[in-house]
């Protein structure tokens, strides 16, 4: 395990109730878990160093030299999302958090197999996700300001609004 791992404040915390959670189960995650936060470094998040991969980062990696892949990095993998995030509740997902582009980390997959792992470039940490997936479409569903759709400024929506 790389010593020099740099985990914001919350990336912590959710990383220490996996491992309270997941206490006495066993699996790949729990010496990943403990390795994490025996090393890490705790930071704001806006003082995490540039090219450090943290929730919500879209980061760029090579497993085992085969191709790139680009993925957001979150805490619990969305269907509706597949393909373009990785959970940090896999050991591939949980094994990038906290360490900056260009390190390298070996590690046994959920499967039991070796991956060495490139982290090539990390982007878009300080914004969310949504604001920041390619081709994705962000929509409102309620006015910032104002009344309700329908009704004028003063204008009470009734009890039924309620």
């Amino acid at each position: 395990m790389h010593t020099s791992i740099q985990l914001t404040a919350k990336d912590f915390a959710i990383l220490e109730t996996m491992l309270e959670r997941r206490a006495g189960q066993g699996g790949p995650l729990i010496p990943l878990l403990r390795a994490k936060l025996s090393a890490a470094c705790v930071v704001f998040r806006e003082d995490l160093p540039p090219g450090t991969v943290a929730l919500d980062c879209r980061v760029v990696f090579r497993v085992n030299g085969e191709p790139p892949q680009t993925r957001v990095l979150v805490q619990n993998e969305d269907s509706f999302f597949e393909g373009r995030t990785l959970s940090i509740g896999s050991v591939r997902g949980l094994s990038l958090l906290g360490l900056r582009e260009g390190q390298r980390i070996s590690v046994r997959n959920e499967k039991g197999d070796s991956e060495d792992i490139d982290i090539l470039e990390v982007r878009d940490c300080r914004m969310s996700f949504l604001e920041n997936a390619e081709g994705a479409t962000v929509m409102r569903l309620r006015p910032r300001h104002g009344p309700p759709r329908g009704l004028s400024e003063g204008e009470d929506p009734g009890p039924s609004a309620a």
